[in-house]
């Protein structure tokens, strides 16, 4: 193992997310442009870093992004309390600490003196993200409804125009909503964070312990529930309505048109929308039909996990209120606000997934019409090898696109096709740098010598059924009532299929993942970020599922 090049993850990389798989150098290099610089923004306004530091945030390996937990880890010391093995457990990172175990800051009056400045500065950053989360829309739809319209024009613009756009549209419109969603995630996850030692301490002060997850049930603001309705919508038209009628193609045209920026992968630019191939959206819905099974109804689940929320409350008020009196004044105000808040940023952070998403949208019909330009011009062999530029390049290219050098630009893309492709059925260890503690394949026998795999609890409630293992969104229709999903990662796409299952399994994710999410709306247990879930469970094999301790249990 390398330990020159920092301790690096693809932690939160991984849950349909940038190093689910392997990754255009294109994708990587906008990923890494918009949290480098979210990262740097976000520690300097917690006077964790000086303003302007960022250097090495992410390297490309395996086909894949990683990140630089190394970093984050120095700036964090500054925090008292601060222990690195709570931080690994959060993210799934798997390390040897050596003799001198996991670093830690001590909890005293010096380090809490030391640390005032970045106190408040957090407390200042929860309140000014929320504030921005809760005015993005007006500007953000603003900045949309004009690179719809570029898009509309692309065919007719000069070079020249064309380029001015792509710039304006990458730097003005993408990279200030990308980075504006990771700063969501950055105080999404910390605020649980603060607020998991918050219960953890109101626990020890009046007894008893608080269901956590039953306080994140019934957001019901989620706004990929959304997407579930109209596929349910669409799901009872075909049933009721031939293919060819008005009123089926009337609710097919509307789902496209409310949905056309999504695809089966958000991450992956290479992968068309549903816009751009409506017949996706057929597939996988002839997939639901196959199946036989109802998705569940949004409404009805979101007013069942209200009531179960709403219930876990007032016993946690109740526990409250029968404890001891410093302790029953300080938390009977200070719980219901901060649980608010915390609500408050989830929904939040989704609200701004789908902006993300759609800014994705406009970014890859840019990045078409630009391969298909160079590709006219004879620089590129195949309009889909702009993919394998990086957006520097590509702005480099079209700035000097008369003087170009075509066979070093072609010799660079053939190269980084072949790592593309070389790494592509390949299991990439998630962690590199400082001990990490080797990935390990499981054998042929792992799955009748365990009795139990671990994960994270996600999704409160326990349930037993036979498992499916599904690779991709393609094998839907071989879903039967009453299944457990097994998969390894799930994205908003799979928002329709987590309706249709009785619990779910996955190698990655944690809590405040998109499975993780969807799985409590939906009132189904989830354990997530459980290693090797699909080499070990099989398909039919009966197992339980506890979503409150996050284990696995194989059964028979």
């Amino acid at each position: 193992w390398r330990t020159d090049l920092g301790e690096y993850t693809n932690a939160d990389f991984k849950d349909g997310g940038i190093s689910s798989s392997v990754c255009t150098p294109m994708m990587f290099s906008l990923y890494r442009r918009c949290f480098s610089e979210s990262m740097d923004r976000y520690l300097s306004r917690l006077k964790l870093v000086k303003p302007h530091t960022r250097t090495g945030w992410m390297t490309y390996r395996y086909g894949r992004a990683y990140w630089n937990v190394g970093i984050i880890k120095e700036a964090l010391l500054k925090i008292p309390g601060f222990n690195e093995r709570h931080l690994d457990l959060d993210l799934g990172i798997e390390k040897r600490y050596g003799p001198g175990g996991p670093r830690t800051t001590p909890l005293n009056w010096k380090t809490v003196l030391r640390a005032v400045p970045i106190l408040i500065g957090a407390k200042l950053e929860y309140s000014r993200c929320r504030r921005m989360i809760d005015g993005f829309q007006r500007g953000f739809d603003l900045l949309d409804r004009q690179a719809l319209r570029e898009v509309e024009r692309l065919k007719t613009r000069s070079h020249d125009e064309f380029l001015s756009g792509l710039e304006r549209m990458i730097l003005r419109y993408y990279v200030h909503t990308e980075t504006s969603y990771f700063r969501s995630v950055y105080n999404n996850s910390n605020f649980q964070a603060d607020f998991r030692k918050f219960i953890l301490g109101m626990d020890r002060r009046i007894g008893g312990e608080t269901p956590l997850l039953e306080l994140m049930l019934g957001l019901g603001e989620i706004s990929h529930l959304r997407i579930q309705q109209g596929m349910l919508e669409l799901f009872r038209a075909a049933r009721t309505c031939p293919r060819r009628s008005p009123e089926w193609k009337k609710a097919f045209r509307g789902f496209i048109g409310r949905f056309y920026f999504h695809g089966d992968r958000t991450l992956d630019l290479k992968a068309p929308r549903w816009g751009e191939a409506p017949e996706i959206v057929m597939d996988r819905l002839d997939g639901l039909l196959r199946t036989g099974i109802e998705p569940s109804d949004p409404d009805k689940t979101r007013k069942e996990q209200r009531e179960r929320y709403a219930r876990a409350f007032e016993e946690v008020l109740s526990r409250v209120e029968a404890g001891p009196f410093p302790a029953r004044v300080m938390y009977r105000r200070s719980f219901p606000r901060l649980l608010g808040q915390l609500r408050r940023f989830m929904v939040g952070k989704e609200k701004m997934r789908e902006f993300s998403t759609r800014s994705y949208y406009v970014v890859r019909r840019f990045l078409l019409e630009a391969g298909g330009r160079l590709q006219d011009l004879g620089i590129l062999r195949e309009r889909d090898d702009v993919f394998f530029l990086h957006i520097e390049e590509l702005l480099d290219v079209f700035r000097h696109r008369r003087g170009i050098e075509r066979d070093v630009v072609r010799r660079r893309i053939e190269f980084r096709k072949r790592v593309y492709d070389g790494f592509r059925d390949f299991t990439p260890p998630n962690e590199f740098g400082h001990n990490p503690v080797e990935n390990t394949a499981p054998g042929e026998d792992l799955a009748g010598a365990l009795r139990q795999l671990k994960g994270i609890g996600c999704s409160p409630g326990t349930y037993e059924g036979p498992a499916r293992v599904v690779e991709h969104l393609g094998e839907v229709d071989r879903i039967r009532k009453g299944e457990v999903l097994v998969t390894r990662f799930t994205d908003p796409a799979w928002t329709p299929v987590l309706a249709i299952v009785s619990a779910v399994v996955t190698e990655v994710g944690g809590v405040l993942s998109h499975a993780a999410v969807i799985s409590r709306e939906y009132g189904i247990p989830a354990v997530l970020n459980s290693k090797d879930a699909t080499r070990v469970l099989q398909t039919g094999r009966r197992i339980r599922v506890d979503g409150d301790r996050g284990i696995v249990t194989l059964l028979g």
